[in-house]
């Protein structure tokens, strides 16, 4: 049993993903297991047939499920971005190659603008820091089944004094909030991040488009 609560608001993403339907296999497979634990949590609010106690056990173990596939997105978003910037840069090193001149601005050699390279390096590293808590909350979910099982176990000799331990698990608890709450935190930065590379995107589309269409008009005149 995992002990120490993370709250639904820490866990859960802030709304369902959409799954698009220009998304690559992976991204699409993604969602929908997380829009698939998301539906188990419903569920899971609406039975009762099982005990509160095992209720918010299976509660936090979907949480932590969910959490996890929101990772798994967000890195394999960051791969598809990283992957793309490459065989852009491949490909004008190429074209350079080819035509003996070397052209073109940031843009053309990375293949995305100032803002969104900065977005991608800020959303890997918001990634490597959720990886991080993932590793310091495993440790501590451990000490704290130690400590529960020690505590129950002191308690049935009657004699041992259990109160040093428990204050010890009442602060690993606490701190297993902080840092699902900073976990949460990277995880929106990550996908804030992630969002301002869609957007400089979009108007690096619509700012190619309409100088295309004004050269179109150029020359017709």
């Amino acid at each position: 049993m995992v002990i120490g609560r993370i709250g639904a608001e820490n866990s859960m993403p802030a709304a369902q993903p959409a799954v698009g339907a220009g998304e690559d296999a992976v991204s699409r497979n993604l969602k929908k297991q997380i829009m698939s634990q998301q539906e188990k949590l419903k569920e899971l609010s609406n039975n009762g047939d099982i005990s509160m106690e095992e209720k918010m056990k299976r509660r936090q173990e979907i949480q932590q499920e969910i959490a996890r596939l929101n990772q798994e997105l967000r890195q394999h978003q960051i791969d598809v971005k990283t992957k793309e910037r490459q065989e852009r840069m491949e490909q004008t090193k190429q074209s350079e190659q080819r035509t003996g001149q070397k052209e073109g601005t940031e843009k053309a050699d990375t293949g995305l603008s100032g803002g969104s390279q900065q977005a991608l390096i800020g959303a890997d590293t918001a990634l490597k820091q959720s990886r991080a808590c993932d590793t310091v909350e495993i440790s501590m979910e451990g000490r704290a089944r130690v400590l529960a099982s020690e505590i129950e176990l002191d308690a049935g000799r009657r004699c041992t004094d259990t109160t040093r331990k428990r204050e010890e698990l009442s602060d690993v608890k606490e701190r297993m909030e902080d840092v699902s709450a900073y976990r949460s935190s990277a995880l929106s930065d990550a996908e804030e991040s992630m969002e301002n590379i869609r957007r400089a995107e979009e108007e690096d589309r619509r700012t190619k488009t309409e100088e295309a269409e004004e050269e179109t008009k150029d020359k017709e005149n």
